[in-house]
């Protein structure tokens, strides 16, 4: 009798042990979810849409999930974004997804400040795509350094009074400069950062100027710092494909703690379909559930570093829609952008469009 006491007393105290811990564990679960849902509140979501405005002006429908025609923004904006980017460019050559000159960004811009959407302003200082494998100068602009400081400086300053400071909410001097900028390399491009920096602040003291690095985490921005350029908040691009999986992209949030500096993923994407290019994306599917997945993993990542400030998706209204409209003329076979989009191939929003809203 008395050994069947001490079983039931083991067991019974075993089984107590145990939903000790249990409860303890949903407790830590519970308050990490409550975690990343109270800083999702606070932290901003934005969408590159720098080609929307073309492709509506050529016929495109975008469609909000249950198929009613919007515009872009508007289906944007109830799906939780707050914020657009938006490029512009000096002589852009009107293909390829360039079409930002000053006029069309004003007119952008404009459309989404009546939608009480905040602006991102990127300057690219090219007529072209800029990326860490090339950054050129506008064709037109000198390549001597002192005339192409004044150059930037003065583009700069009238362009911002020409949209009006008023309309912009944030500036980036430069797009993945990581290696160059307007052709300049070390000195001379750190020269170029600090006169677009001097012109914004000049017309507006209150804008927040970034620059933007592709591949770099706080160390890049540090040596930039060092070097003497001049910026007031880290922008910094992230793709599966590119720069690793989404615990690499904590790891780059978290080198920009107790640096006095808040970084801004400005550039992020997952494929709603396959693409030719046939690119590694880690364990997130290439169809629409891999998308929103990925929407919702990345947030929730984001979310949870308090050195991070907000996170913006890159080509969100990139649709080559197919139906009986083509607004795209470029000089690549394969559109890997449109499948990256948050709309389809028949500019319906994609179920990723889903992955920002308030949960």
């Amino acid at each position: 009798m008395k050994k069947r006491i001490l079983m039931f007393s083991f067991f019974l105290f075993f089984f107590l042990i145990i939903n000790f811990f249990y409860a303890d564990i949903q407790k830590n679960d519970n308050r990490l979810n409550k975690s990343h849902t109270e800083n999702y509140i606070e932290l901003p979501f934005g969408a590159d849409i720098s080609e929307g405005k073309y492709a509506q002006d050529k016929g495109v429908k975008y469609k909000d999930l249950d198929g009613k025609v919007k515009h872009y923004l508007d289906i944007l904006k109830d799906h939780g974004f707050s914020w657009i980017r938006i490029r512009i460019l000096v002589d852009p050559p009107s293909n390829s997804g360039l079409y930002q000159t000053t006029g069309y960004v004003k007119s952008v811009i404009k459309e989404a400040k009546s939608r009480n959407l905040k602006v991102l302003l990127v300057f690219f200082y090219s007529d072209d795509w800029c990326d860490p494998g090339k950054n050129f100068k506008p064709s037109n602009w000198p390549l001597n350094q002192s005339k192409l400081e004044e150059m930037l400086y003065n583009y700069t300053c009238e362009t911002i009074k020409e949209i009006g400071a008023e309309n912009i909410d944030m500036v980036s001097i430069g797009n993945e400069i990581d290696n160059e900028m307007c052709s300049k390399f070390g000195s001379n491009q750190v020269k170029l950062i600090v006169k677009g920096y001097d012109a914004v602040k000049s017309v507006s003291a209150s804008i927040p100027v970034g620059i933007h690095s592709a591949e770099g985490s706080w160390s890049w921005f540090r040596d930039m710092k060092k070097a003497g350029a001049k910026f007031d908040v880290c922008f910094i691009s992230h793709y599966l494909m590119w720069h690793g999986s989404i615990e690499t992209l904590g790891y780059r949030i978290k080198s920009f703690e107790n640096t006095g500096y808040k970084v801004w993923i400005i550039e992020t994407a997952a494929y709603w379909k396959e693409s030719d290019a046939g690119r590694f994306t880690h364990d997130y599917p290439q169809d629409q559930e891999g998308q929103l997945k990925f929407m919702k993993d990345i947030k929730r990542k984001a979310s949870s570093y308090p050195s991070c400030a907000g996170i913006m998706y890159w080509g969100a209204v990139w649709s080559q829609s197919t139906v009986g409209v083509k607004w795209l003329k470029a000089n690549w076979n394969d559109d890997d952008a449109s499948c990256r989009s948050l709309f389809d191939d028949n500019a319906k929003a994609t179920l990723g469009i889903k992955g920002w809203e308030k949960e």
